[in-house]
């Protein structure tokens, strides 16, 4: 269960690592520039980040692995108690 759960938070990270990227640099962007276009490219970014974090599946996929009992690697079982919440 272990292995699955680092596969899971594996494919995660890929996904989020670089659009968190793109959204930190598009906020700096918008409030450096002022531009209203800049502003609702970061908005527009910010709804596909908090959209990864609403996939129903993958909460349902947390919710097993969390109710299993079976990480027991205090890292691993740190990271699904974050992603969890």
């Amino acid at each position: 269960m272990e292995i699955q759960l680092q596969q899971f938070i594996n494919q995660h990270v890929k996904v989020v690592e670089p659009l968190m990227k793109q959204v930190n640099l598009s906020y700096w962007k918008a409030t450096i520039s002022g531009k209203e276009e800049d502003y609702q490219h970061y908005a527009d970014l910010s709804l596909k980040l908090r959209q990864v974090y609403s996939n129903r599946q993958e909460f349902e996929q947390l919710k097993k692995f969390k109710a299993s009992g079976q990480i027991h690697e205090p890292l691993l079982r740190r990271q699904l108690t974050i992603l969890y919440n």
